[in-house]
């Protein structure tokens, strides 16, 4: 019996028919939410030959009736033996570990282009909240009104998304009932759904999940704990196809208490008074350059990791890129012009033409540089709102400070620092640099004046 569909959080293992050009070898893929692997064993000849490499994009399997397509194999090892030197036959076995896996449970001959995705996670109802319109989904169940699929009181909201498609919240309705169990009841959990303008390819479609998780794991001060994620194919007979992959799951210090940025839109109660995220921003997340998105990625990552010490160097790169700005010494265009009229008579009075162009573009490149880190940082500072910043154990007076601690670090300069300087540190440079991302996304300053106070340890960089 094949399975419908492949849970994130669940260990599998498949024996698999790997295909490779025209022949076909035995394959024994495991899958797990730490790691993905791949050992494929067989016979070669003259005839018959599996053509081993070290990176491969795509392999196609099946398991059964069901298509399995691995992206992104890396080799681990590999092993190849004579079996009969006259008849020219050799043994191999190889393993991979596999980035990600897309299982579809019906016998297609491939996985087609994909037309949205919808991901599974608890965190999605959590930061939704309990809002109206689900509300009138129990109202309508209770009064015996029937919710059919892609009624509009389904969806929790719509975001599009420039050039791609948009973004929905959706339930996921379903009602039971059972005389023999005496019960009968209603479920209708929300899924975050995308839908593309048009078919993606699966590379896309990987890019494409990956940025969305990473969006959700910065506004929920968490990362999500997915379940499943299905792909939407279209006009598609039986299961649809799921993907997999293994997720690092972050420790439990890592983890926030409370949800960072909730929805707080079309509430029941809002008891918090927390401002409404507002939606644009995600379109406007997925407007920014792909250098730009991975800095919401990396901060994930930094995120994760268990030194304190790590954390900070990470966070300060991250801010050092986002507040970095230029300013001149001396007016670049009358520089640029001094240089160029200068060049000649430097070339014959050192005479080494080739080492006087590097100098003047050492000059140049200079001449932009009359902001530091610790200047970059502090105009930022200035534009925040003063209600914010007032409260801080830190201001403006102890950014240099902390750039030259950082560097200490960085260098190993002084004797190391203690546990606790270096922890508040962190969580002082770790705010900077997610009021940053959000203000990136044009979210209010306001907002995110009032959000930054549920950033995890946020009381650590509070006067007391």
């Amino acid at each position: 019996m094949n399975i419908e569909k492949l849970s994130l959080s669940e260990t599998y293992s498949f024996h698999v028919v790997v295909q490779s050009g025209d022949e076909h070898f035995a394959g024994k893929l495991m899958l797990s939410p730490t790691k993905c692997t791949l050992r494929i064993t067989g016979e070669e000849s003259d005839a018959r030959k599996f053509g081993f490499q070290k990176r491969i994009e795509r392999l196609l399997c099946r398991h059964r009736s069901s298509v399995v397509v691995l992206l992104g194999l890396e080799a681990t090892g590999a092993f190849f033996g004579t079996v009969d030197r006259k008849a020219g036959i050799s043994s191999f076995e190889a393993s991979y570990t596999v980035s990600y896996v897309i299982y579809n449970g019906s016998p297609s001959v491939h996985v087609p282009n994909c037309f949205g995705v919808a991901l599974d996670a608890k965190e999605i109802g959590e930061w939704v909240g309990h809002t109206h319109g689900q509300s009138e989904i129990l109202r309508d169940y209770e009064s015996g009104v029937f919710v059919s699929e892609g009624d509009q009181k389904l969806r929790e909201f719509e975001q599009s998304l420039t050039g791609i498609g948009s973004l929905t919240v959706d339930y996921n309705w379903t009602a039971h009932y059972s005389p023999r169990d005496f019960e009968a009841g209603l479920r209708f959990p929300p899924t975050l759904v995308a839908f593309f303008n048009s078919a993606r390819v699966e590379s896309e479609v990987v890019s494409f999940i990956g940025d969305l998780i990473a969006l959700f794991a910065v506004l929920l001060g968490t990362n999500l704990t997915l379940d499943n994620i299905m792909l939407n194919i279209g006009a598609h007979r039986g299961p649809r196809p799921c993907l997999y992959f293994s997720m690092v799951v972050a420790p439990p210090r890592a983890r926030a208490s409370s949800l960072l940025f909730p929805l707080s839109r079309n509430m029941v109660h809002n008891q918090l008074a927390l401002p409404e995220f507002p939606l644009q921003a995600i379109d406007a997340y997925f407007q920014l350059a792909e250098g730009e998105r991975e800095l919401f990625k990396k901060y994930v990552r930094y995120r994760e990791l268990e030194n304190s010490e790590e954390r900070f160097l990470g966070y300060f790169r991250l801010l050092e890129k986002l507040t970095h700005q230029k300013e001149h010494f001396v007016d670049e265009e009358k520089l640029v012009s001094l240089a160029t009229r200068s060049t000649p008579y430097l070339e014959r009075f050192f005479g080494d033409p080739g080492s006087v162009r590097r100098l003047l573009k050492q000059v140049l490149r200079a001449n932009g540089s009359k902001l530091n880190a610790a200047g970059c940082i502090i105009r930022f500072m200035k534009v925040l709102p003063a209600e914010l910043t007032d409260r801080w154990r830190f201001s403006n007076q102890h950014v240099e400070a902390i750039c030259k601690f950082r560097n200490d670090l960085t260098h190993a300069n002084e004797a190391e620092p203690s546990g606790t300087d270096i922890a508040v540190k962190e969580k002082f440079i770790e705010v900077l640099l997610v009021i940053a991302l959000f203000l990136k996304l044009g979210v209010p300053a306001v907002s995110v004046a009032v959000i930054a106070g549920r950033i995890e340890r946020y009381r650590a960089i509070v006067k007391e």
